[in-house]
C-alpha cells in the first residue's frame, strides 16, 4: 500500500501572458453585514491592475460568492450591495494555482461611500492542504541557467532536489536530470503539466521532453 504523501506543487513561468494559459486561481468567500447576517445579491468585481480585465460575481442566498479562472496578478476588488458602503481592496496579489478564501463585512451606508482595506495580509488559502511556490518572471529571465533547462529551476524551490540514484539522474544530451524529488517524495510522485496535459514518461517516472521555458509549466506531487 502506498503511504500517504504531502501534496505540494510549484509553478515555473517566464512571461506573465504565457502563464495565464497554464494555470489560474480561484477566490471565494462570503459577504456579511455588521450583525453577521449574510448579504445576498452583493456584487464582487475584480479588476486586473495590469490589464484592466474585469471579473464579476454575485452572492447567492447564503452570501457565498466564487470567482474562478483568475490569471495571476495584482487585483483591485470591490464589494457593493444595496444599502451598504462599497468595500474596496486596492491591491490584492493572486498567484497561479491558488484557491483563496476571503470574507467581507460591509457597513450600512450608501454606495457612494467607500471603505478601503488591505487584503494581502489576511487573504488566506484555506480550501486545500497543498503547499505551492511560484517562480516569477523576473527570476526566470535573469538567473544564470545553463542550457535554459526547465527542471534546473526546481532547485530554487525549498524541499526540491535532483534524485541521487536511478534512471532519472541520468543527463539527457547535457540537459540535466529528467526528474526531481520534492517534499521528501520520490520522483515517481511528481507530475508535469503543460496546459493541463501531463508530460510524464509512464515507464521511467520522469519528464518526457523538455518544454520551452517561455511557455510556463506546472509541476505537482501526485
Amino acid at each position: 500500500m502506498r503511504s500517504a504523501k504531502t501534496r505540494s506543487f510549484f509553478f515555473i513561468s517566464v512571461f506573465a501572458v504565457a502563464a495565464y494559459g497554464q494555470s489560474t486561481a480561484t477566490l471565494f468567500g462570503r459577504i456579511f453585514d455588521p450583525d453577521g447576517a449574510v448579504v445576498p445579491g452583493a456584487t464582487i468585481t475584480m479588476v486586473n491592475r495590469a490589464t484592466s480585465e474585469a471579473w464579476t460575481a454575485q452572492t447567492d442566498v447564503q452570501g457565498n460568492y466564487q470567482i474562478a479562472a483568475l490569471p495571476a496578478g495584482s487585483y483591485r476588488i470591490e464589494v457593493a450591495a444595496a444599502g451598504f458602503q462599497s468595500q474596496v481592496v486596492e491591491s490584492a496579489s493572486i498567484e497561479i494555482g491558488r484557491t483563496l478564501a476571503q470574507d467581507f463585512r460591509v457597513q450600512v451606508g450608501t454606495a457612494s461611500e467607500d471603505v478601503t482595506v488591505t487584503a494581502d495580509r489576511f487573504m488566506i488559502e484555506r480550501a486545500t492542504s497543498s503547499v505551492g511556490h511560484a517562480i516569477n518572471q523576473r527570476t526566470v529571465q535573469e538567473i544564470p541557467l545553463n542550457g535554459r533547462y526547465f527542471l534546473d529551476l526546481t532547485s530554487l524551490v525549498p524541499g526540491s532536489v535532483t534524485p541521487t540514484n536511478g534512471f532519472s539522474t541520468m543527463p539527457s544530451r547535457g540537459l540535466g536530470a529528467l526528474a526531481i524529488n520534492n517534499a521528501g517524495n520520490r520522483e515517481e510522485t511528481i507530475n508535469y503539466l503543460v496546459n493541463g496535459i501531463t508530460l510524464n514518461n509512464q515507464a521511467f517516472n520522469s519528464i518526457s521532453f523538455q518544454p520551452s521555458i517561455s511557455a510556463g509549466a506546472r509541476i505537482q506531487n501526485r
